[in-house]
């Protein structure tokens, strides 16, 4: 089914559109809603079924386009950890690196740290793209066990990594660095990209609420006054000619002054929907730039030179 234009509605629908949008500015008048299904369950209701009528393929995207925000409420609890804060510290503790060969090593020797540890271990894979004895192996805060032979635990002791060895560590390095970049960059430009969004629908929507705010006030003096008009006009005589003709023509004024608002209000949501649609191809317009900004910033760890190759 094709979406029914806005302004474009049946006339039963559109009394429904607009009993329903009353109450929805009466309860978020910033027009940014959130939790709807959950505080307002039958104007969700009846907003899923207005949306299936006029052909659009949800309710969040048959409120969007008359000019309401959708966000989600924040759930969950809220992280305890920065991992960075706790990376940092360690580094400090230990500049040259360490001697452990175990993560409980090092645990055992920062029993200060070692509630924060527990958590950053059960949220590294998230938050690093690896484990954290993974991540604390290529950052030097434990090393690799050298499985030595016992004749060379002597005085003419041989280095425990060839040639080969080192830049295998070292190639395992460059992946787990370009794998947290990568998780960066991608953290970053979705932060970014939200950002723009924002700035360039903003101006959109304090324009639409400006307009829509003067039109909702001409709406209702136009009807307030015309419901007095029509009680003056039926407490007057039979005889009452000319002051019933002047109340009439006053009605008429008042009444078309009631269609004008209708027409400010439909125009108003028409022209956000069609800013709403020209910031989004500027938005995607600017999204190269962006990345661009992003890896520039971010720069990839450099490739290892492979000894054999040289």
């Amino acid at each position: 089914m094709a979406i029914i234009e806005i302004g474009q509605e049946p006339e039963n629908i559109k009394k429904r559109i607009d009993t329903l949008f009353a109450k929805l500015d009466g309860a978020y008048p910033d027009r940014v809603i959130i939790g709807l299904q959950k505080d307002h369950k039958k104007w969700d209701e009846t907003a899923r079924d207005i949306s299936k009528h006029l052909g659009y393929e949800s309710k969040n995207s048959f409120l969007t386009a008359y000019g309401y925000r959708i966000e989600r409420a924040e759930t969950g609890r809220p992280k305890t950890t920065n991992c960075d804060d706790v990376i940092e510290e360690l580094k400090s503790r230990y500049p040259e690196g360490t001697e452990f060969t175990k993560l409980g090593e090092l645990l055992e020797a920062n029993p200060d740290l070692k509630g924060k540890l527990k958590t950053l271990s059960n949220e590294s894979t998230k938050l690093l793209g690896m484990t954290m004895k993974e991540y604390f192996l290529s950052i030097g805060l434990i090393k690799r066990q050298c499985k030595e032979k016992s004749e060379n635990i002597k005085k003419d002791k041989k280095p425990c990594l060839s040639a080969e060895e080192k830049y295998a560590l070292e190639l395992d390095t460059w992946r787990i660095g370009r794998q947290k970049i990568e998780n960066q960059r991608k953290e970053e430009l979705s932060r970014r990209i939200e950002e723009e969004k924002k700035a360039l629908e903003t101006p959109c929507r304090r324009i639409f609420d400006e307009e829509l705010q003067g039109a909702n006030r001409q709406k209702a003096e136009a009807e307030k006054r015309k419901a007095e008009l029509e009680g003056q006009i039926a407490k007057l005589g039979v005889f009452d000619f000319i002051k019933k003709k002047n109340l009439k023509k006053e009605l008429e004024k008042t009444v078309a002054s009631v269609d004008l608002a209708e027409k400010r209000i439909k125009s108003a949501r028409q022209n956000l929907k069609n800013d709403l649609a020209t910031a989004s191809q500027k938005l995607l317009q600017r999204e190269g730039e962006i990345r661009e900004e992003v890896e520039s910033e971010l720069p990839m760890p450099q490739k290892p030179r492979d000894p054999i190759a040289e």
